[in-house]
């Protein structure tokens, strides 16, 4: 072999030099532009000293000259190293020193690091390009030749660069062509970081085929919904994720079957992580066999991203670890400790041989020596790489069952955990530091940060503490290895050796603060924040990030927010505002007091089927059925009905028939005409019968009359309503209903007299008879079916809530309650 790889990409320039080779956005390159411009960027970097054997930095944001950067590189003969901009200043520095680039190719937005840069912004680069010849300088170049080098995570605290030849790309992609049918028709995206190995795979897979790059921009890659909405706009047919990313893409495809039909995808290729296949299960079901065809990779940076291969299908499902069969030309031996051949069965660790072995560690002649062995089942000079992974072959080929040592994989990238904890402990205050892997609310894989506070900290805050440590360690490391929460403790847990005892060590917890939301809208986004992340609650103040989010869940969040508020945000707005509060305010334009207190509260004033109208507790306030948004149908527009007092009205209803009767004029402003559905909570239940009542005497229908806890007659109560409550309770009922922290004083003032109000209507108040049916949701076992039973003429129907009175809001509570709502709304069984 003495091609390589700029060898075969100027092939596919010669024979489709019209072809398009790039897209980013609005931006197309076709082959012959993509190569003339390669070949001028070359010429200025071989005059600042790119030569084979050297390293070239490339720190560019995702566009069209991302490609054209990474292929003069290689036009030189040097290697490329991928700097991501996105990464830490103080990370992306020291890869600079370890590797000492001869230059780097940037933009003014790049932070100067001591070596010759060439900023394609600059307007004097960009003449000099304009002058520099078209064709390719004259270089020598081998397929031995170092093509690139990535950094991963280093256990010693400090990331490694993987050096990988030419030769051992080429020899991947010839492989590949004996497992698929890859052609220049095919569209491929560069969806990952291309300091991420997988990169090298979607960028060569289509250039050395013939086909078109889609560049996808970061904001797009952050958007499941704008992704897939990419995917069938630019008809890509190949498309490389890791899991993580793929769970996302594929809620979005099922909740927007439209685009899902308009998907032009042969192949989907997982890699960078575990594929847990019984998640794979709903795209089967919505998708025909083998259209498109899954198949799952497992990879290493240091044996050229692939090594197997498992073409997946429904009846695979099942299979617990699946990574499938070495790819040709590769060797995978599983080994115990010994060095010796494990049977079929038993696990082992696995090493790897063949074309895709990389060079070896820059710079760690000692850890290369250690990792990279001699093949004992290979000729001379011939060497494996111990993986750390342990394995086992089945059915249909290697089967992942864990690591050896403290190595992570989360959403694809390969962390150490000692360089994890070497950051932490290099934070103030922090005395040592453990890391481990956890999960976050979800139930997906996270890192969990343990310190112990330095003694020269003095009383340490453990909350605050936690958060500097984590607001510290982002300074220096990439998204991907900062722990989603930091847990504090006086001393770690040792075991009988005076070891930590990493299994010991306290569960992970993301505490939200006890603030409560301030407005309709940040309830909402209160729950949806909570219902994302997996948690009991959040409040206004805490942060999206704070509590174990990250990219990718936030897409799921993003499209909440739109279906319960019917806003369109893109996933940015939440990196510009990731608390509930700041996305509130963001929502608004403003602060978010405005139309709070309106008598007709619009949650959701959007949808195509009959409103739900909610009446307020004895509070006065409908805050808290927001709540019932992301359970409820999004086609279902949600109102409630507040007090008339806290908007400032001073003639006050002496009656709940009074109030009823306003109320009904207010409703019948959003729905002229019947069937009505009307919910209320507590005293609102009451309102609600006494609501239905008059339109059943108006020969209206109600096609649902939902009573959440309340008696119908006051002297029959339990003593568990806010409005019987003494003084001090009644503080806290509210706090538990809708909090009042930040609430200014005159709310809270008026505010407490409707509670008043309520009261004395309560007590004046005889129910009527309502004809129709009652749906009777109660804060656990209790009576009031049959104090009802007089009331209604038709079917009770009663469901028990695990939960208080007062909490009868409150998410745990809700994620009860919803699902009973739906199937009534939806007139199933309730």
């Amino acid at each position: 072999m003495t091609a390589n790889l700029i060898d075969l990409f100027e092939e596919q320039a010669r024979r489709r030099p019209d072809a398009t080779a790039v897209v980013c956005g609005e931006r197309s390159l076709s082959y012959r532009e993509l190569d003339s411009r390669a070949n001028r960027l070359a010429h200025l970097l071989a005059g600042s000293g790119a030569r084979p054997g050297a390293f070239v930095g490339v720190c560019l944001p995702r566009s069209v000259d991302l490609p054209v950067a990474l292929l003069a590189v290689l036009k030189t003969g040097a290697a490329y190293l991928p700097l991501d901009p996105g990464y830490p200043e103080e990370r992306v520095a020291w890869m600079v020193r370890d590797a000492d680039p001869v230059v780097v190719v940037g933009t003014s937005e790049v932070p100067g690091s001591g070596n010759p840069m060439i900023l394609l912004d600059d307007p004097a680069v960009a003449a000099r390009l304009a002058d520099a010849p078209d064709g390719a300088p004259p270089v020598v170049r081998d397929p031995g030749d170092a093509a690139y080098m990535i950094y991963t995570s280093g256990s010693t605290g400090r990331p490694k660069g993987v050096v990988v030849a030419h030769a051992n790309v080429m020899a991947l992609f010839a492989a590949a062509r004996d497992l698929f049918d890859f052609g220049q028709d095919d569209v491929w995206t560069l969806f990952h970081s291309y300091a991420f190995d997988f990169s090298v795979w979607e960028l060569w897979g289509a250039l050395l085929h013939g086909g078109t790059l889609v560049v996808v921009p970061v904001d797009t890659a952050r958007s499941a919904p704008d992704f897939l909405r990419l995917l069938a706009d630019q008809r890509v047919t190949v498309l490389n994720l890791t899991p993580s990313v793929f769970y996302e893409l594929a809620r979005a495809d099922a909740e927007d079957q439209v685009t899902s039909g308009q998907l032009a995808l042969r192949h989907v290729v997982f890699g960078g992580e575990a594929l847990d296949l019984a998640k794979l299960e709903e795209w089967y079901e919505r998708h025909d066999p083998g259209k498109p065809e899954l198949v799952n990779m497992y990879g290493i940076t240091e044996t050229t991203v692939h090594v197997t291969h498992a073409a997946l299908d429904h009846d695979r499902t099942a299979a617990t670890g699946l990574v499938g069969r070495p790819l040709p030309g590769v060797r995978c031996h599983v080994l115990d400790e010994g060095l010796n051949l494990v049977p079929p069965g038993v696990v082992g660790e696995l090493y790897v041989g063949g074309m895709g072995v990389g060079w070896g560690y820059w710079g760690r002649g000692g850890l290369t020596a250690d990792r990279f062995v001699p093949d004992p089942f290979g000729g001379a000079g011939e060497r494996l790489y111990r993986t750390g992974d342990l394995v086992r072959w089945g059915r249909w080929g290697l089967e992942y069952s864990g690591r050896m040592d403290d190595q992570v994989k989360i959403r694809g990238f390969r962390i150490e955990l000692g360089e994890v904890e070497s950051a932490l402990a290099r934070c103030p205050g922090v005395a040592d530091a453990v890391v481990v892997a956890g999960t976050n609310g979800r139930g997906e894989p996270c890192l969990v940060g343990h310190v112990t506070p330095a003694r020269s900290a003095g009383p340490v805050n453990p909350s605050r503490l936690g958060a500097a440590a984590r607001e510290f360690v982002s300074q220096y490391l990439p998204a991907h290895m900062v722990p989603a929460v930091v847990m504090v403790s006086a001393e770690f847990p040792l075991s009988p050796t005076g070891k930590v005892d990493r299994r010991a060590l306290p569960a992970p917890t993301f505490d939200a603060s006890a603030s409560r939301p301030r407005s309709p809208v940040e309830a909402v986004l209160c729950t949806l924040f909570a219902d994302v992340l997996g948690i009991e609650e959040v409040g206004p103040d805490d942060g999206f990030f704070d509590l174990g989010g990250h990219s990718l869940v936030a897409t799921g969040l993003v499209g909440r927010v739109r279906t319960a508020l019917g806003v369109e945000l893109g996933v940015g707005a939440l990196f510009e505002a990731p608390t509930p509060a700041a996305l509130a305010r963001l929502i608004a334009g403003h602060t978010t007091e405005g139309e709070a207190h309106d008598v007709l509260l619009e949650l959701r004033g959007h949808g195509s089927q009959p409103p739900l109208f909610c009446i307020h507790p004895s509070s006065g306030m409908s805050w808290s059925y927001a709540g019932l948004l992301h359970h409820l149908d999004p086609q279902m527009p949600l109102y409630g009905l507040q007090a008339p007092s806290l908007s400032g009205e001073s003639d006050l209803p002496e009656t709940i028939e009074e109030l009823a009767a306003d109320y009904l004029c207010r409703i019948r402003t959003v729905q002229p005409s019947g069937p009505y559905r009307l919910l209320g909570w507590s005293f609102g239940g009451l309102v609600a019968h006494a609501i239905a009542v008059q339109l059943e005497r108006e020969g209206q229908e109600v096609a649902l009359l939902a009573v959440l806890d309340v008696s119908p007659v006051a002297a029959e109560t339990d003593g568990t309503q806010a409005e019987d409550l003494a003084d001090d309770t009644l503080d806290e009922a509210l706090a538990e209903e809708i909090g009042v922290a930040g609430l200014p004083e005159e709310t809270i003032a008026r505010i407490n007299a409707a509670v008043g109000h309520s009261g004395r209507l309560r007590d004046r108040f005889t129910p009527g008879r309502f004809g129709g049916d009652l749906l009777l949701c109660t804060a656990g076992p209790n009576a009031l079916a049959d104090e009802w039973r007089p009331h209604i003429g038709g079917r009770i129907t009663t469901h028990e809530i695990a939960t208080t009175h007062l909490r009868m809001m409150r998410p745990s509570a809700l994620t009860q309650l919803g699902p009973v709502l739906a199937a009534a709304l939806a007139g199933k069984d309730q």
